[in-house]
């Protein structure tokens, strides 16, 4: 008899992507002056695509006080992208939080910030890469 593992993620999370352009630890300062967060850098993030492993710098910021975590990742590195389905984006923010975001405020205040030129939700499950943003 052959046992088989199923496992299913909880995908409870927005994701958005953002065109900018600057580099990352700019785009972190850009939101941590402006939007008054408070990411810090993490230890690169790695993804294997087509027998290619890629790196992307990663950022994490965790709201205590409205239990909301946002992780900012580098979606386009010089080695590739961190989701190729998504190759418009230059970053991604995940947020995971207790339903407390509002998608439309938080979008208009990430476009508030001078270098962020265009911000849009992904859809999730749409992804065929989703398991790399469990983590």
């Amino acid at each position: 008899m052959k046992l088989t593992l199923d496992v299913s993620y909880d995908y409870q999370f927005l994701l958005l992507g953002i065109i900018c352009h600057s580099r990352d630890y700019r785009l972190g300062w850009f939101l941590n002056s402006k939007l008054g967060m408070d990411f810090e850098r993490q230890d690169n993030l790695k993804a294997f695509h087509k027998k290619k492993e890629t790196e992307h710098s990663c950022f994490v910021y965790s709201d205590t006080e409205n239990h909301v975590v946002y992780h900012l990742i580098q979606n386009r590195s010089t080695e590739g992208f961190y989701l190729p389905e998504s190759k418009i984006a230059d970053y991604l923010l995940k947020v995971e939080d207790d339903g407390n975001v509002l998608i439309s405020e938080l979008s208009k205040s990430l476009k508030s910030v001078s270098i962020v030129q265009i911000v849009f939700e992904i859809e999730v499950e749409d992804l065929k890469n989703k398991e790399l943003l469990i983590f």
